[in-house]
């Protein structure tokens, strides 16, 4: 029965956690800025993000206005998100990857891996499929009219489609189409919406080099240690700002609360009466 017991046990410890045998590795390598993270299964208001957090799949990634995010799998592939994005980690799995961009805009340098095994980007109104190369996506809000644009800055290929498939359109260099709600994508045109972002793309192959040459994988035991980790600070940071708001409330005057220059108002007007009425 020990023998038995023991067995299982090992078996158990043998099977990677976050099915790591087939899925990429994606890890949050820089941010600046206001950048949240809502784990898979975790709180509902998310948790401030932390440089070097290893990303599983399902968790979601939401930058403000001044926010910055850079997500890297494997260290071959780099995947910016700017400010008043959000980007979610729809699957690493190998073969087959996925994010999903809810809104904002998405930067990335795809590497010949990832990009061979298939890696999509998928809107509200497209999915973008690519093929090792450089590009930008960009989605309007719903008060926008919930419309994606795609551009490929370098080599390489992006097939766009609706959400739901249906007849491609195949971005070359500087090439670039826009999906509206409910329509297919424009036939390619010479990239112009986009560029306002090709000095920052032109920097992420050298920034891809960079995080390959110190890239040390995870176990899947060191992963799950390093999120639980991850998971308490954060927790603790959102309760301690909770906790400063609450003080900056208590501290205001109430609605029906004296006005803090008041009293002073209150002299200055009681010497004017007495100087008018003085002869």
């Amino acid at each position: 029965m020990r023998l038995v017991l023991s067995s299982v046990v090992a078996a158990l410890l043998a099977v990677p956690a976050f099915g790591q045998e087939d899925r990429w590795e994606a890890r949050l390598t820089d941010l600046k800025g206001d950048v949240t993270v809502f784990a898979a299964g975790g709180d509902a208001e998310g948790v401030p993000a932390e440089r070097d957090m290893p990303l599983d799949d399902n968790d979601r990634v939401k930058t403000g206005s001044d926010g910055y995010a850079e997500i890297s799998f494997e260290g071959e592939s780099v995947v910016v998100l700017k400010g008043s994005s959000q980007m979610t980690v729809s699957s690493s799995r190998k073969g087959g990857s996925e994010v999903g961009l809810s809104f904002g805009s998405l930067l990335a340098k795809i590497g010949a891996a990832l990009g061979a095994g298939g890696f999509r980007v998928r809107t509200p109104t497209a999915v973008c499929a690519v093929r090792g190369t450089e590009f930008g996506v960009e989605v309007a809000d719903e008060a926008q009219g919930s419309e994606t644009a795609v551009g490929v800055f370098d080599e390489g290929r992006v097939s766009v489609t609706g959400p739901d498939g249906g007849d491609a359109e195949h971005l070359m260099m500087n090439q670039e189409t826009v999906v509206r709600k409910g329509q297919r994508p424009l036939p390619p045109y010479v990239l112009k919406r986009l560029t306002k972002h090709r000095k920052l793309v032109r920097g992420l192959g050298k920034r891809a080099q960079a995080l390959k040459k110190k890239w040390a994988s995870l176990t899947p035991a060191k992963r799950q240690e390093l999120r639980q980790r991850w998971m308490e600070r954060g927790r603790e940071k959102m309760k301690k700002l909770r906790e400063k708001g609450q003080a900056r409330k208590a501290r205001r005057p109430g609605p029906t609360g004296p006005h803090p220059g008041q009293e002073k108002m209150e002299k200055r007007r009681q010497k004017i009466l007495r100087e008018r009425k003085s002869p």
